[in-house]
Formats: C-alpha cells, sequence, structure tokens
C-alpha cells in the first residue's frame, strides 16, 4: 500500500473511533508531527474575519507561545488563504523572527509547510507543520493534499457544535469576543462562591484590562481594536480550565473565575496570560506594522482578602488599580486580608518636619484605599532624640505591633532595631541613605541622596550659568545630611567658578536656618542658598525676604513637601528637589503589607523618584 494510502487510511480510522472533534483533531495533528518529523504542528481554524484565527490543535507547543507563533506567521496564513494552494517556506522572513519570542527564536524552526482547509471555495482553516532543518519535499506535500477532506470535515464539526452552544446560551455570551456577559458573570460568582461557603473551598478573581486601549482604538480604528479583543479573549479561553469562567466586564475589561484555587496559587497562570499578551505581535497602521499591547492583571480571593461577592469585585479591581499605578503591563495582588486587622507603626526622628507629615499622609492613602490597618504615628519631640525613640519603641513592642517603619540612619539606633528583632517585630525603614548593618531589616525604601544632591548642584549650575557663590545649610551630622552635600560639592567642584562661601548647620528646623541665613547675610555675599531640607529652605528664604533680597537669591530646597510646593508657587523658594515624600508612603505602606504575607516577595530596596520642581512645572503638583 502507497504511503498516502497508509496514512489516509489511519486517519480515517481516527475520525471514525472518536466521538470529538477537537479531540480528533488533536490526534491528528500528533500523528502528522511523527509522520514527517516536524516536532510543531498548527490546526487553526478562519473566524468569520479573516484576522482572526482560532487554535484547534498544537502539538509541541504551549498554548501561549502556540498563539504567539501563530500571530507571527500572519503573512504566511493571509498568502495560503488567498491562493488556496499549499506551499513550503524554505526560511522564515526575517520581520517574523523578529516577532518571535526567545523560547520559540531557540527552536530554530526555518521549515515551513502550509496547507489550506478549503470548502466549495471557502476558505475554513489551515494546518502548518514546522521543522527546523530539511525541507518539505514535493512529494510530503501531495500527501497532506490527500487528508485535506477529513481535516475539512473535523473543523467544519468544530464550528457547528461551537455554534450550537452559542445559540443555545445566546443571551449570556457577548457577541464580540464570545465571552460570557457582565450579567452572567454576576449570577455565575454569586453562585461559585455560595457553593465554595458551603463546601469551605477557596474561589479567585482576575481582572483584565488591556493597557492603552483608548490609545490603540484612536491610532488605529475601532475595527481593529475589535480585532485584538478577540485575540485577547482567545487568550483567556484557551488558558483555563473548563470549570473556570471567563467573562467580558465591560469595555476592554475582562474577568476570569477560578473555583477551588487561592489567589497566590493563581499568580504563575495571571503571569502567563499577562506575557502571552505582550508577546502578540497586533495589527498596527497595516498588514506588514505589528505593535504591541499590554495587560494589568488584578487577583484577588475569597475567604482570603473578601467575605462576600462585592468585596471580592471590589478587592480585585484595587488589585488591578494597584497594578496600573505602579507601571502597567503586571499583576497585582490584593493586599487587603479579610481576618486580621494589622497594627501598624510609623515612627519618623520627629514631626517637625513637614516632609515626614507628607509621607504619612502617603501612608493614609493607601490604608484608605486597603482598611483593616491600625496605624500609630509615635515620634519624639525633636530630631535625634534617640532615648525617646527607644522609648516610644519599648512601649509600642510591649501594645503589641505587627510592624514598625523608622527613619533614622544613625548608628545609636541600632540598639533600637535590635531590641524590635528580638521581639519578632518586623522592621522598615524608609528616607534612608543606606543600609544598617547588625540587625534585620525587612526593607529600605527611599532614594540615592548622593544623586539627589548632585541633581540640585546641576540645576543651580544652570541656574547660576556657572559663575557665582553658595552657602550651603546642611542638617545634623548625620549620613541623610552628609551624603546630600557630598553630592551636591561633587557637582559644583566641575565648576571653577562656582564657590561654596560657607557651609553652615541649620539643624533641619527652619527657625534655626532662618537665624543662621540672617548672620550668614551680614557676613557673606552670595547669589544662592542650597539647604538639604525644605524646612531649613523655607527658613532662609524668610530671613532672604525679611532681608529685602527675594528675587536677588535664589534659594533651593531639597524634600518636595507640600509647603515647599506652595512656596514655589507664591515666588518665596526657587525650586525644590523633589523626593515625593507622600509617593514614598504609599510605597511604604503597601510594602509593609505585602512584608506581612509570607508569600508575597518583598523587595529588600525600593527606590522612590526624585525630580526638580521649579516655577515652570510646580503647577502639575
Amino acid at each position: 500500500m502507497p504511503r498516502a494510502q497508509k496514512l489516509q487510511t489511519v486517519v480515517e480510522k481516527l475520525v471514525l473511533s472518536t466521538a470529538d472533534a477537537a479531540d480528533a483533531l488533536r490526534q491528528i495533528a500528533e500523528l502528522l508531527c511523527r509522520r514527517t518529523h516536524s516536532p510543531v504542528a498548527l490546526l487553526v481554524r478562519r473566524e468569520d474575519d479573516e484576522r482572526v484565527a482560532t487554535l484547534l490543535a498544537h502539538p509541541g507547543l504551549s498554548a501561549p507561545l502556540a498563539d504567539t507563533l501563530c500571530a507571527a506567521l500572519a503573512p504566511y496564513r493571509a498568502a495560503c488563504l488567498r491562493t488556496g494552494k499549499p506551499f513550503t517556506v524554505a526560511s522564515l522572513d526575517k520581520s517574523v523572527v523578529a516577532a518571535l519570542p526567545d523560547d520559540l527564536r531557540a527552536m530554530k524552526l526555518g521549515k515551513l509547510l502550509v496547507v489550506p482547509l478549503y470548502k466549495a471555495g471557502t476558505p475554513l482553516g489551515l494546518l502548518v507543520l514546522a521543522r527546523c532543518t530539511v525541507d518539505y519535499s514535493a512529494s510530503t506535500v501531495r500527501d497532506l493534499e490527500q487528508l485535506r477532506a477529513p481535516l475539512v470535515l473535523l473543523v467544519e464539526q468544530t464550528v457547528y457544535l461551537e455554534r450550537i452552544s452559542i445559540y443555545s446560551n445566546v443571551a449570556n455570551i457577548d457577541g464580540l469576543t464570545m465571552l460570557y456577559t457582565h450579567r452572567y458573570f454576576q449570577e455565575a460568582l454569586s453562585k461559585e462562591i455560595a457553593r465554595a461557603q458551603r463546601l469551605g473551598y477557596p474561589v479567585s478573581l482576575m481582572m483584565i484590562d488591556i493597557d492603552h486601549f483608548k490609545q490603540y482604538n484612536d491610532n488605529y480604528g475601532h475595527p481593529q481594536g475589535d480585532v485584538a479583543l478577540k485575540e485577547i479573549a482567545g487568550v483567556l479561553k484557551r488558558s483555563i480550565r473548563s470549570y473556570d469562567l471567563a467573562a467580558r466586564y465591560g469595555g476592554e475589561e475582562m474577568v476570569l473565575v477560578l473555583p477551588q484555587v487561592s489567589p497566590h496559587r493563581v499568580l504563575p497562570l495571571a503571569e502567563r496570560i499577562r506575557n502571552t499578551i505582550a508577546e502578540l505581535p497586533f495589527r498596527g497602521a497595516n498588514e506588514s506594522h505589528r505593535v504591541q499591547l499590554t495587560a494589568s492583571i488584578g487577583v484577588a480571593g475569597l475567604p482570603a482578602n473578601a467575605k462576600n461577592k462585592s468585596e471580592l469585585i471590589k478587592r480585585a479591581d484595587q488589585a488591578l488599580y494597584l497594578a496600573k499605578e505602579e507601571g502597567r503591563n503586571r499583576v497585582g495582588v490584593s493586599l487587603i486580608r479579610s481576618r486580621k486587622s494589622i497594627r501598624f507603626a510609623y515612627c519618623p526622628p520627629a514631626f517637625t518636619s513637614s516632609y515626614y507629615a507628607d509621607i504619612l499622609t502617603g501612608v493614609r492613602d493607601v490604608i484608605e484605599q486597603l482598611g483593616g490597618i491600625e496605624l500609630l504615628a509615635r515620634a519624639p519631640d525633636k530630631e535625634a532624640d534617640y532615648r525617646g525613640l527607644a522609648r516610644i519603641c519599648r512601649s509600642l513592642t510591649k501594645s503589641g505591633i505587627d510592624a514598625i517603619a523608622l527613619a533614622s540612619q544613625s548608628a545609636e539606633v541600632l540598639p533600637i532595631v535590635r531590641q524590635l528583632n528580638r521581639a519578632h517585630v518586623p522592621v522598615f525603614f524608609f528616607n534612608v541613605p543606606r543600609k544598617l548593618d547588625g540587625a534585620e531589616v525587612v526593607s529600605y525604601i527611599g532614594y540615592d541622596q548622593m544623586e539627589a544632591g548632585r541633581e540640585v548642584g546641576r540645576y543651580l549650575t544652570r541656574l547660576l550659568r556657572g559663575n557665582g557663590s553658595i552657602l550651603v545649610l546642611r542638617g545634623l551630622s548625620d549620613t541623610s545630611s552628609l551624603d546630600r552635600v557630598a553630592g551636591f560639592m561633587e557637582e559644583i567642584a566641575r565648576y571653577p567658578h562656582l564657590r561654596v562661601v560657607s557651609t553652615r548647620q541649620g539643624g533641619w528646623e527652619r527657625g534655626k536656618a532662618q537665624h543662621v541665613v540672617e548672620r550668614s547675610l551680614k557676613e557673606h555675599s552670595f547669589d544662592a542658598i542650597y539647604a538639604v531640607s525644605d524646612e531649613m529652605a523655607l527658613g532662609a528664604s524668610d530671613a532672604v525676604g525679611a532681608a529685602g533680597r527675594r528675587g536677588e537669591i535664589f534659594v533651593v530646597g531639597l524634600d518636595g513637601t507640600r509647603a515647599a510646593l506652595q512656596g514655589i508657587r507664591d515666588g518665596a523658594l526657587t525650586a525644590s528637589l523633589n523626593t515625593n515624600p507622600r509617593e514614598m508612603g504609599r510605597i511604604l505602606m503597601r510594602t509593609v503589607v505585602r512584608g506581612l504575607n509570607r508569600r508575597e516577595r518583598v523587595e529588600p530596596e525600593l527606590v522612590s523618584p526624585i525630580n526638580i520642581v521649579d516655577l515652570e512645572n510646580v503647577a502639575q503638583y
């Protein structure tokens, strides 16, 4: 019996012995891989919109990689369906290879055999075989042409079965994405939660939102946006189990209901979905122009983060918001715990500076969003009162706290941290330039303070045009103050016509800084003042204003407090190096909550953004 006839006989037996058309197609694709020595095959069904393809079988590849390869091969798919004839590819086009992720490029799939599947002149789909080195022969092409009839029959069956399923449930299916509707999602989630609470298993909810989708629609048109939604919906459907539920929540938002799995076990799936979407090449201005879309994903679970349906949806939405706020194209997990509240102590060196009050505002922003956190804000009456700080920490430890945040860099704080370590209280540091040796700290949240000083140096150099004299106001003799001054001096030293006439201690206090500058105005002539904190910069501005020199002397601070930003608006300050204290507070509070969850990985160091704010851009803040 000829080889082609033998293969056809085997395929016909598979068709007759397998009741499920989709299963038969998978078995045939695997058989063809073996017979043609092809590591990869794709069986693809063409949808009504020819730009959308549905994968029916993909032996040799995971579903996400198969999706990516199928999308990358779009030019070959289009050519095959246009001509209606099978063809081989001896070498993949460079643009196609460039669109492939590393995993696919590593397979070195350079040879293709593409066979169209037609019925009565209508394209139904195609078969793609791929291998590395040997070209497909003309006899192999003829052998596969003999199999088109059974493959067409099976592809038709999958279409009919899917349509029957859709028509029987048409009121619950979104017409564009073929996912369940928002109404059906709400009903199904209610039933799933009731069942989960009765039987005692968890339910996770995943919210997926396409980043900057409005911009994609505006740039390339709503019809192309609809195609992108269909493709992403297809990724979701292929990624879930048979008893999970995928629905369109609204617009470009989609949801997955995942029974019997906790939120942290959902994370690998969420990352796979995110990666798959990010690697798909979507059509841009034309067929050859490909663009990337990304998705942000929020995950929450019941009972871990919520007690009922409305809470679960709210928590997943908050996690999605968190993913977008932290940069998009990422997965956010709900930070809220439904069972136990957190007692968190915020202990800055003192509240004499508005800087620490601004950080506290950011902490409160997150607490208001998450709920379930008891905030204890305590500080000594003045900076560098380490005995007072030690008394506060002992009192807090006795009262019972879950975590504490400190902001001192002095070696004198080391015994305090060790005491907290012995009491098993997790310690977080914020606004410190360097790590503390000899104690256990969960995470440091801050910024490069020497670079902050350099940035102020660069700014003042531009203002003074590389020529002038400067008064420097430092804080106490701690690392933060020394680093901010050192970075500034390093930058100024590059310009021979810039000089620092004096470096004075302002003690981090507005009143003391005012008196120091009043004396300095009598002793020196200078064109600018650099204060290593906004509190001292405002004191310097008070002295300059009282001397009638406002507008003559530039005054630049460092922190970005609300008081300093208002001072810039009012013309009292020239500028401030904005360390975004409120955002630092938000990062701190999120990190604390994550750190208390043993399943969350917390970065040992987190950086808050910095930038100069002056009259030109202060309106943004």
